[in-house]
């Protein structure tokens, strides 16, 4: 049986109101996350210039997924779950390109704070492209969801949104199979493909 949680879009507006209502700037783990992957980043283009050009072309590059609420423990959760965040983005980040769906830059951005969201994503990019067979795979597994919760009866709970199938279909299409997040039970249901990485499981 499944059991919903809250919609993603009412926990991110919520979380960003309680912790930037007075309009507070960027937390101390994200400006450790931006400069983390700057230095990445810049590593990784010295090692290219390094590289011959026939090996540059035949090194493969890993994806991992990043959900919402990871960003939003990452923007406006307490200390534990921001330094969690961080470390999750910081460690994936050595083994692989860190992508995202459009529709987390869309809840980032719908929660609050869209200029410090702006600068972050200009940074480390959006997979605006997600193709046909990403917006398949949501709707398909979007449908078997909506199936289920009419065979649970009288109170299925809270219902989810396109959006969650979404990003976990970016996920198993341009993420590298590999999901960072902290809503496992959804993802673990109808994604059983995916890597994910979850607190507990750090």
């Amino acid at each position: 049986m499944i059991e919903d949680n809250d919609s993603r879009a009412g926990k991110v507006r919520r979380r960003w109101r309680r912790n930037y209502s007075a309009g507070c700037q960027e937390t101390v783990e994200l400006r450790r996350l931006r400069g983390h992957l700057a230095r990445r980043r810049w590593h990784e283009r010295r090692r290219d210039q390094r590289l011959r050009p026939r090996a540059t072309r035949a090194r493969k590059l890993t994806r991992a997924t990043i959900d919402t609420n990871v960003f939003v423990s990452l923007f406006a959760g307490d200390e534990e779950a921001s330094t969690w965040a961080r470390q999750a983005l910081e460690e994936a980040a050595t083994r692989a390109a860190l992508t995202v769906s459009p529709a987390v830059y869309a809840e980032l951005v719908a929660g609050g704070q869209p200029e410090m969201v702006e600068t972050f994503f200009s940074e480390n990019g959006v997979s605006w492209e997600v193709g046909k067979d990403v917006w398949r795979a949501a709707g398909t597994r979007y449908g078997a969801y909506a199936h289920d919760r009419r065979q649970q009866g009288a109170d299925p709970g809270s219902r989810r949104i396109l959006a969650d199938f979404l990003v976990g279909a970016h996920a198993l299409h341009l993420g590298g199979k590999t999901l960072l997040t902290t809503d496992t039970r959804i993802f673990a249901n109808y994604f059983p493909e995916l890597r994910i990485i979850a607190p507990e499981k750090l």
